[in-house]
């Protein structure tokens, strides 16, 4: 199950571009890369890094859904909560210190 911790890390990997740039400079300006190499790394590029922002907004949605749940769960619980807590004994003829005032007698 992913969780926030391993979305973090799912960003971290998408940084890598960055450093593949440079390589990719790099070989451009210093070893004089030829058109084909640099078109294979671009493609490679381009495949790489769609597979990781894929997973970057799978793995984004799959939290939101998460938290929405927990979410919806905790609102639940308080408006229950809050119900409960309005149940007044006294006003359903029961006191607080004689709950089975009003009981009938047993006979």
């Amino acid at each position: 199950m992913k969780d926030r911790f391993d979305f973090e890390q799912d960003i971290y990997q998408c940084w890598h571009i960055i450093d593949d740039l440079k390589q990719l400079t790099e070989m451009v300006l210093d070893r004089a890369a030829s058109t084909d190499d640099i078109a294979n790394v671009l493609l490679g590029l381009q495949t790489l890094y769609d597979d990781r922002f894929e997973q970057l907004m799978e793995n984004l949605e799959y939290i939101l859904k998460l938290e929405n749940t927990i979410a919806t769960k905790y609102k639940k619980q308080k408006e229950m909560d809050e119900k409960l807590s309005k149940v007044d004994p006294i006003s359903s003829g029961r006191s607080a210190s004689n709950p089975f005032a009003d009981a009938p007698p047993r006979g």
